[in-house]
């Protein structure tokens, strides 16, 4: 595309990645719920539209050995709109628009009951049922690929001051390794990971954009994109 930007579509999905003047790189990912559904809305079972960006670390993140782990962005919807067609048949359960920031967590104790089991980390950007979206505490399930485990979204209203579909840069600087803790916490109340303590646990991969589970137009954009974090014992 030329100017600093690179971008990829076709008529279900739009990319576009620019180069900032301030050195940030920039992201806006667009999903064409219109297209994607062409006039069909989706039942309770089927799969439904993604488009994510994702890492998966070469070297695991451990927490127990960093002193500090901040995750940061600044994110806004410049439009979200439902295709004309579902007025009237969209069902808050099945069908909506959302954005959230995931990190699979691990446990990596050889001999631990719960070694190789994990929970998705959350934390959530949009939802079009709300004007903030809440935490949200379920399996992952409703469709055949599913992972079937435990995923912790935190509350939004922590993280997010004004209603986050309204078009504005909203930024978040967020310490992980409390959350992390928190999120360990609220698994083992719910019944997961009972034999897993914060030091057993490991970060292998993160993602974060669009899931769209109704017939939604939208974008999502993203800049100022980090997880840094300082090492026990450096200096």
């Amino acid at each position: 595309m030329g100017g600093g930007q690179w971008g990829a579509e076709n008529r279900a999905k739009r990319v576009l990645v620019e180069h900032l003047g301030d050195g940030q790189t920039g992201l806006r990912l667009e999903v064409r719920g219109d297209f994607e559904y062409d006039g069909r809305m989706r039942a309770a079972g089927e799969p439904w539209p993604h488009l994510l960006i994702e890492q998966c670390f070469d070297t695991p993140v451990i927490p127990k050995e960093f002193k500090t782990l901040s995750f940061a962005m600044e994110a806004r919807i410049p439009f979200c709109k439902p295709a004309p067609w579902s007025e009237g048949k969209r069902a808050p359960g099945l069908h909506t628009a959302q954005v959230s920031a995931f990190w699979t967590v691990h446990n990596v104790s050889k001999g631990n009951p719960d070694c190789g089991d994990m929970i998705w980390f959350g934390i959530p950007f949009f939802d079009a049922r709300h004007e903030i979206p809440p935490a949200h505490y379920a399996l992952d399930s409703g469709k055949a690929d599913a992972s079937g485990k435990f995923i912790c979204m935190l509350d939004g209203k922590r993280f997010w001051k004004e209603p986050t579909g309204n078009g504005s840069w909203q930024k978040v600087d967020a310490d992980l390794l409390a959350l992390l803790r928190e999120g360990l916490t609220t698994a083992q109340q719910h019944g997961y990971l009972q034999n897993t303590k914060f030091e057993d646990l490991s970060i292998d991969s993160f993602n974060l954009g669009w899931e769209i589970p109704g017939p939604y137009d939208a974008a999502f954009e993203v800049r100022g994109l980090s997880m840094q974090g300082e090492i026990e014992g450096d200096k």
